[in-house]
């Protein structure tokens, strides 16, 4: 333990009893396979480059995300409904069958949340801590989305290595907080320990002055 130390949790000063604590870590492990297995690989391979530490990073908290929220972005209902208007529209404008029958296919397969609305949700469920990250940073999940993108096509994120590294270090606080809550670990304790963290206010001020344009 020390001010810079990242350590949020020890068994001197655990909350929750360790005989409960144990079996509830376990559960977690199992749970979260994916997402601790891709949050720790960095940590076992120190040597890969950034760009894959970066996309590691980033795949463990969509995968969170994915487990904990629904990835969808409307309703089925809803969607069937925004799908036909479209379509509908595309009927009265003599658009050819071909192109509409195209355009219904496409319509139909993408009712996902995009890569920004899932960093979002994440954030937005850790309390004070994503007050802590959208303060510092308001655009914060479209420039880690785009920093992912930037990882295959590096000419599209916008975003210079060094801002890609303070951005996955935020980011791998918000998963390693966000798995501590689902251990068992109350909300407001696990708000204290994140956000008085010194190497995590460091991070943040780092990405304060983070600009990509629209």
């Amino acid at each position: 333990m020390s001010y810079s130390a990242p350590t949020l949790l020890t068994f001197a000063d655990s909350p929750v009893p360790f005989s409960r604590l144990l079996p509830r870590w376990f559960d977690t492990c199992s749970k979260y396979r994916d997402v601790l297995i891709l949050l720790l690989a960095p940590y076992y391979a120190p040597f890969i480059f950034s760009d894959d530490r970066y996309a590691s990073t980033f795949q463990s908290a969509e995968a969170l995300a994915n487990t904990l929220f629904t990835t969808s972005e409307k309703s089925k209902s809803v969607h069937r409904a925004r799908v036909a208007a479209i379509v509908d529209a595309a009927v009265a404008a003599n658009v050819n069958e071909e192109d509409i029958s195209w355009a219904r296919r496409v319509l139909q397969s993408r009712n996902d949340k995009t890569l920004a609305d899932r960093v979002t949700e994440l954030v937005s469920s850790l309390g004070v801590i994503g007050e802590q990250v959208l303060a510092a940073c308001p655009r914060f999940s479209v420039f880690v989305a785009r920093a992912r993108t930037g990882v295959s096509h590096p000419a599209q994120s916008g975003l210079s290595n060094v801002e890609r590294y303070w951005l996955g270090d935020v980011l791998n606080w918000i998963v390693r907080a966000k798995i501590l809550v689902e251990t068992g670990l109350p909300l407001a304790e696990v708000e204290r320990r994140v956000s008085q963290s010194a190497p995590l206010r460091h991070a943040l001020e780092q990405i304060r002055s983070t600009r990509v344009d629209s």
